[in-house]
């Protein structure tokens, strides 16, 4: 018998019961350690010093996402995740983890999403292998020891090569994942709309076997390693979960689903509830199951590290420039830069940066530099930005405004640069051009209070007219009573107002801060979903830390949107 050729996906489901039988007996000859067991319909399994293993037949397959799987349900679990009031919070998560900007409910950002969470589209040449059966007898069993100098990754690597295993790779993981189908899940391309990956109400799918007689896990939490030590494959760590994205977090169990861990998680915490399922080859090859060690990246050689770590310095020191005590506390945490701005002179993110942290610094010769090679590398949000609150340092009104008002024009919906622009006019005593962006600010979103109180403001200024004073302490007294700068600037248009008899109230909409209160609500969901049960409460408590504790505080612009990124 060609064992080889037989146990090839398309010979192997061809076969009749005597032949498969005859193969899986071939097999326990060319594995000494590998007992047959049975064959149930057409899984082989076997015993391997104890492990349950089934056979993964081989041959050329085609792995990744098809669009064409996306069906009706997908679009219905892409709508709902975004109905009530987590909606927002879904939709940051989503730019969190994948990059792709929701903003609203756009089912046309599904298949970018989509695309973005999964492996792309190929064709590979597999042997056929062994794999541990089940999961659940992974986690039954004491975990691998992840703990001493080692990378976690690399504990549990080598506990499993030295058991006489291996780590499966990530086309193997996929491609036994799939049972052999083309479906996005193992259960088939339909997207469970009406329950999210915990309650599971009227749907088992997830738990049952695949064609290949393999069992996974039944929740996003616990993912799998791989023999790549940045990827996670069966989960995210309860990241969507705790990111309250409803039937959307059902992405995790696609069979191309694969969490590659960036250079700012924390590895020991991702790992924590990340296991290995063994694999054993049928035909070894040189070089097979070898241990890929893990390097840990710093500044000078990751831009993408580089950038958060400064990110994540300057947003604990707001202000343009800072005072002298400040400073030398920031020049302390940032004693790299000199050498982060020269190890990537070509990565507009980190030359931003860099500006930025020099412009705090007081140092603006350098902050100039860095920001006009951001610009001349790429003309974006953060790179015009820069070099704009530079600008505003120096006094350069002009300069500054005309790139607030660009970066206004890249982005409809932004209001953030107009604010900013209006800002350097107002402080100029440009009160004309300065009302002009507050208007705009208020057209483009009339909820805005703060544009309303800033509009008064530079009218009051304009003219004189009392009505204007008056219109911000109504607002003052109102929606935004308590709010400390709406408050000063009633007290600067109307010393004494607040020991006047109090006007009947107005109709006009909360200022400021109230685009705030998503940012805020965002980690609410994380502690909201902690505890489905008893039982999983420890998981999601972890995972929701987990995403408070690494991404998020490396990624705290994108909870107060655009305005926290300009403003540090």
């Amino acid at each position: 018998m060609d064992l080889r050729r037989a146990l090839s996906f398309d010979r192997w489901t061809a076969l009749t019961d005597d032949e498969a039988r005859a193969a899986a007996r071939a097999v326990e000859a060319a594995v000494p350690r590998a007992r047959f067991v049975a064959l149930e319909g057409r899984v082989a399994v076997f015993d391997v010093d104890g492990v349950e293993m089934v056979l993964v037949p081989g041959g050329r397959v085609t792995l990744g996402f098809d669009p064409t799987q996306l069906d009706v349900t997908a679009v219905a679990a892409w709508q709902r995740s975004f109905e009530g009031d987590g909606g927002h919070v879904a939709q940051q998560v989503i730019a969190e983890l994948t990059g792709v900007q929701i903003e609203e409910e756009r089912p046309k950002k599904l298949l970018e999403f989509v695309a973005a969470s999964l492996s792309p589209r190929r064709t590979v040449e597999l042997a056929p292998f062994l794999l541990e059966r089940s999961s659940d007898a992974v986690l039954a069993r004491e975990r691998h020891d992840a703990s001493g100098d080692d990378d976690p990754h690399v504990s549990m690597a080598r506990a499993v090569v030295g058991s006489g295993f291996r780590l499966p790779s990530a086309d193997e993981w996929e491609w036994a994942s799939s049972g052999g189908d083309r479906t996005l899940f193992r259960w088939g391309n339909s997207w469970p709309v009406e329950t999210d990956v915990w309650e599971g109400v009227g749907f088992d799918g997830h738990a049952r076997p695949n064609a290949f007689g393999l069992r996974f896990g039944t929740n996003p939490y616990h993912s799998e390693i791989v023999d790549d030590p940045e990827q996670l494959h069966g989960g995210d760590g309860g990241c969507l979960v705790c990111g309250d994205t409803g039937p959307m977090a059902w992405i995790t169990f696609a069979n191309a689903y694969r969490y590659r861990l960036g250079v700012t998680d924390d590895r020991e915490t991702w790992f924590e509830q990340a296991h290995p399922r063994r694999a054993l080859s049928i035909f070894p090859r040189d070089g097979e199951g070898a241990i890929r060690e893990y390097r840990a990246p710093t500044v000078r050689d990751n831009a993408e590290l580089a950038a958060a770590t400064l990110r994540e310095v300057l947003a604990d020191h707001d202000g343009l420039v800072l005072e002298d005590d400040e400073r030398d506390e920031l020049r302390e945490e940032l004693g790299e830069l000199a050498e982060i701005r020269a190890a990537h002179p070509n990565d507009a993110t980190v030359q931003a940066c860099c500006a930025r942290a020099y412009r705090k610094l007081g140092e603006l010769d350098d902050a100039e530099a860095c920001a006009r090679r951001a610009v001349a590398l790429e003309r974006s949000f953060d790179t015009l930005t820069a070099l704009a609150a530079v600008y505003r340092v120096e006094g350069n009104v002009d300069e500054a405004v005309e790139l607030f008002d660009e970066v206004s024009r890249l982005d409809p919906d932004d209001t953030t640069s107009l604010a900013e622009g209006g800002d350097v006019l107002r402080f100029a005593s440009r009160f004309a051009e300065a009302a002009k962006r507050y208007e705009e600010a208020l057209r483009r979103d009339p909820s805005h209070g703060w544009a309303q109180v800033m509009l008064a403001l530079v009218r009051f200024r304009m003219t004189g007219d009392r009505t204007h004073a008056a219109s911000i302490v109504e607002i003052a007294r109102g929606p935004a009573a308590g709010v400390d700068w709406v408050e000063e600037v009633a007290d600067d248009v109307s010393p004494g107002w607040r020991g006047r008899k109090k006007s009947p109230p107005t109709k006009k909409a909360a200022p400021a801060k109230k685009k705030a209160a998503p940012a805020k609500k965002k980690a609410a969901p994380a502690k909201k979903k902690a505890a489905p049960s008893k039982k999983r409460a420890a998981p999601a408590k972890k995972a929701a830390t987990k995403k408070a504790a690494t991404k998020r505080n490396v990624t705290k612009k994108a909870a107060t949107k655009k305005a926290a990124k300009l403003r540090r």
